[in-house]
């Protein structure tokens, strides 16, 4: 209830928005319906309890990432990060779709919960469990944007802004958070998915978030803090114990989705006012607008997880979920240090953009 509600509460704000940002665009109505149907699928995925529906909700929106990254199909660069996004999300979907067919067809049922019954039994084959959950990981790694997927995120910068809101803060990226929350059950107990996914995601966090301290265009370092962030949210779900659940990584999905889409949609009104997304265009914009210091100052300060503000609470509780899983052995030592040395990086290229 908590994720679709802010799904629902980000969708409206980008299309409130958008019907100003893109108040001069012969094609706001495509862009506007391309919202709506991109929304529904990721409700779709946040409450299904079949496993059809899951993938039908899923690769609706690869397809509406496709048509609003490419929105501004007149350009050559918005053409090919879409089809840049679209394939790279396709071939890791191969793995998912193969895995999410393997559990129904084992369990002899689409039921999420039937699936999960059966695949977590005494008598289910960890072996083959362990195969099917790694090729659903591979699936949402690829829709994560993380390694070795990790690049298409960062193009997708094409998009108009409101665009990079919906998909950066509350659908897409998150939507494999959403995904292994319902099979947690069968990831807590096959051990190698979840080093594929601790290491996977250990090493993005990191790596996004030196990428993003180098970056000089704040839109795209908001792209590779994402990246980084997603990883976060995804390092709780390969870290946790069994008894402690999935619980860590969805609320730090649902905070990252206030805090980005807000840093998302200040970033675009401050480049309708510098004209450009470049630190050295932006820089002192937001003085003329306290209300856009204000917004921005706040969305960063969650970003970097200062105590007390929403971004901070989350990251506590995903790395004492680490700090579990690191007691118990597996991914969680990894992933707690990752997380540790992220944070520190994620406070400097904030920072820094301010």
């Amino acid at each position: 209830l908590a994720v679709s509600a802010v799904v629902a509460l980000v969708a409206l704000g980008v299309q409130v928005y958008s019907s100003w940002y893109l108040r001069r665009d012969d094609r706001y109505p495509r862009f506007a319906a391309t919202v709506s149907l991109f929304t529904a699928a990721m409700l779709l995925v946040v409450h299904s309890g079949d496993l059809v529906l899951t993938v039908v909700g899923w690769e609706v929106m690869g397809w509406c990432s496709y048509l609003l990254i490419g929105h501004w199909s007149r350009r050559h660069s918005a053409r090919r990060a879409a089809h840049k996004a679209f394939i790279v999300t396709r071939v890791a979907d191969i793995g998912f779709v193969l895995g999410v067919v393997g559990l129904a067809a084992g369990a002899g049922t689409t039921n999420l919960a039937a699936v999960v019954g059966t695949w977590s039994g005494a008598d289910a084959d960890g072996t083959v469990r362990g195969i099917l959950i790694s090729l659903v990981v591979v699936g949402v790694l690829g829709k994560s944007a993380q390694l070795p997927f990790q690049d298409w995120l960062a193009d997708a910068m094409e998009g108009p802004t409101p665009a990079s809101a919906l998909i950066h803060a509350a659908t897409m990226v998150a939507a494999g958070t959403v995904v292994l929350a319902g099979l947690f059950p069968l990831l807590a107990v096959s051990p190698f998915p979840r080093w594929v996914l601790g290491i996977s995601v250990s090493v993005t966090m990191l790596l996004a978030a030196v990428l993003a301290f180098a970056q000089s265009d704040l839109k795209r370092l908001l792209a590779w803090s994402t990246v980084s962030q997603v990883a976060v949210m995804l390092s709780a779900l390969a870290a946790a114990p069994l008894e402690e659940g999935p619980d860590a990584g969805l609320f730090h999905l649902w905070s990252h989705a206030i805090f980005k889409a807000l840093l998302f949609l200040a970033i675009g009104w401050a480049a309708v006012i510098a004209g450009g997304t470049a630190a050295s265009a932006l820089r002192g914009s937001v003085v003329a607008v306290p209300l856009l210091r204000v917004s921005f100052l706040f969305g960063l300060l969650s970003l970097a997880g200062l105590p007390l503000v929403v971004g901070g609470l989350s990251k506590e509780h995903v790395i004492a979920a680490s700090w579990h899983g690191a007691v118990e052995s597996g991914p969680g030592v990894v992933t707690l240090v990752a997380l540790l040395v992220t944070v520190a990086v994620t406070a400097a290229y904030c920072t820094r953009a301010y």
